[in-house]
């Protein structure tokens, strides 16, 4: 009997789950907390030794809790959060602290990207051809992206740079502690926007290392999300009490991860994650890319297809956010409370608007000045019409990127397979049906997808299943249906808060240019 190890290795915590792969159940699940440190206004780091103890710890927690012949226990699949980039020695120990997707010190690196005569939606021209033609896509001017990381560490501690071996993605730096080699999954180089993935190519770009000054000695070899890395080193197999001969599965990052953890493995199904950000994802058989509102697609976990993508800055964050500064806590009793009465409020007598981005915007605004405004609000107005507000303020930013998204996917949009935490409200699930026109598919692998995704690429990987694997565990759990009345009152709210960004725009870049993310 086959058992498998799936590793999420989140912003706040890393899963661990433990897969019977016959019967297509989990039967285990521990989880650590981790940390977000922030030193500087617009730097956001976590520490490499403090996510491989929660690392180790989670697994030994598992595997206790769980009480199976461990020398059953076939493979460990990776999945993580993306976009973070830490430096390493050539005995693999972390020459610095993460640089997590939050960290925005590299804002407009490379430079050269985003400057000279010739400018369209503030890129260089020619450059950004480059960049198109070579990698499929560009770096953000937010400085989130890998590319704007390491040109940083290049240019402000040239010193460690110099030290580095390799900087390695949370993937890889994982895939480096159990088994000893470097690598780097390939939907995660592709957003590095520093490989080159044309038809038939899928390695470091000589060009654009070059022009940056970036040695391709200092960045991992590229695998694919079913490739096995290798083995268990012996002290970490010894520490963990497994077998070395267990396979090390690369993975990806975490929304490829969730796309086939939702269940929505075929061409233009579309999941919703709703999370801390929150993203519309669809596998597709070719590129695409819609530059003017940053969404296009990456390298898919499932080999040949793409992964299509709008991601947003601000999900279920905000609500979160909301929740615990209205009644000091934001545990299961409020959030139930909450659920409950907002689904009382009428959306089309609610005037009050809520803006949702309150830490900048990616899609499908390139904006990092932007911020959340509560917009309208009267003394008569109760706690659940803003809490109302809040949730329509979500959908709404998701309807906006459908309208784009929805030109690259070619079709109209039906059903989203929901996952993720935030896809627990009922109220934000019927907001987002309403808003967006498609039903909404509470799917049962919500809480824990992309840990479920990892685990299906590590079935595959280890020639113990194919992709469609997932069936067998993600289900609809509750549909959510669209109020067709409600389409037009929310296709007229999107005009207004659009409207709304537009007039205030350079008020919020004035405000916050001192201390932009």
């Amino acid at each position: 009997m086959p058992f498998l190890i799936a590793l999420d290795v989140g912003t706040s915590s890393v899963k661990s789950i433990l897969l019977d792969v016959e019967k297509a159940l989990v039967i285990g699940r521990h989880t650590e907390s981790l940390r977000v440190l922030y030193p500087r206004n617009g730097w956001a780091e976590q520490s490499p030794d403090e996510i491989w103890e929660s690392i180790v710890s989670s697994i030994k927690n598992l595997l206790e809790e769980a009480e199976i012949n461990r020398d059953e226990v076939k493979g460990i699949s990776i999945d993580a959060q993306m976009l973070g980039v830490v430096p390493v020695s050539r005995d693999g120990e972390a020459l610095h602290n993460f640089l997590t997707w939050l960290d925005t010190r590299g804002a407009g690196e490379p430079w050269e990207l985003f400057t000279g005569v010739f400018k369209i939606s503030g890129y260089n021209l020619l450059k950004l051809i480059k960049y198109l033609r070579i990698t499929g896509g560009a770096p953000s001017r937010t400085g989130k992206d890998p590319i704007s990381k390491i040109v940083w560490f290049r240019k402000n501690m040239p010193e460690l740079y110099e030290k580095t071996w390799k900087f390695l993605n949370y993937n890889g730096f994982v895939a480096l502690k159990l088994t000893g080699k470097p690598s780097i999954n390939a939907d995660e180089a592709n957003v590095t926007w520093l490989a080159d993935v044309r038809r038939g190519k899928l390695d470091w770009s000589v060009t654009i290392l070059k022009d940056l000054k970036i040695s391709s000695e200092k960045l991992p070899p590229i695998r694919a999300p079913t490739e096995i890395v290798g083995g268990l080193k012996p002290d970490v197999a010894g520490e963990l009490g497994l077998s070395e001969s267990v396979k090390v599965v690369i993975g990806s990052g975490d929304v490829a991860a969730t796309a086939i953890g939702s269940g929505g493995i075929g061409d233009l199904e579309t999941h919703l994650y709703l999370g801390t950000s929150d993203w519309l994802a669809s596998h597709l058989p070719r590129r695409r890319l819609d530059i003017f509102h940053a969404i296009g697609t990456i390298i898919s976990a499932i080999p040949g297809k793409h992964l299509l993508i709008a991601e947003q800055e601000c999900g279920c964050s905000v609500l979160d956010y909301i929740v615990t500064l209205l009644y000091g806590k934001a545990d299961k009793q409020v959030f139930d409370e909450v659920d409950r009465n907002i689904g009382s409020v009428d959306p089309a007598s609610n005037k009050i608007l809520f803006l949702p981005w309150m830490f900048g915007e990616r899609v499908p605004i390139d904006d990092p000045y932007v911020r959340g405004v509560l917009y309208n609000v009267s003394l008569s107005d109760s706690r659940f019409q803003i809490l109302e507000a809040i949730m329509e303020g979500v959908a709404l930013n998701i309807k906006w990127a459908q309208i784009y998204f929805e030109k690259l996917l070619g079709e109209r949009i039906r059903v989203l397979n929901a996952v993720g935490g935030g896809a627990l409200w009922d109220s934000l699930c019927q907001l987002i049906a309403d808003a967006t026109g498609a039903e909404v598919w509470r799917m049962s692998t919500l809480r824990e997808a992309s840990a479920i995704g990892a685990a299906v690429i590590g079935v595959k990987a280890l020639g113990l299943g194919e992709f469609e694997y997932v069936k067998k565990i993600a289900k609809p759990e509750k549909v959510f249906k669209p109020r067709e009345p409600l389409i037009r009152v929310f296709n007229e709210k999107l005009k207004l808060m659009i409207n709304v960004y537009k007039a205030n725009k350079r008020f919020f870049k004035q405000l916050n240019t001192a201390c932009s993310v």
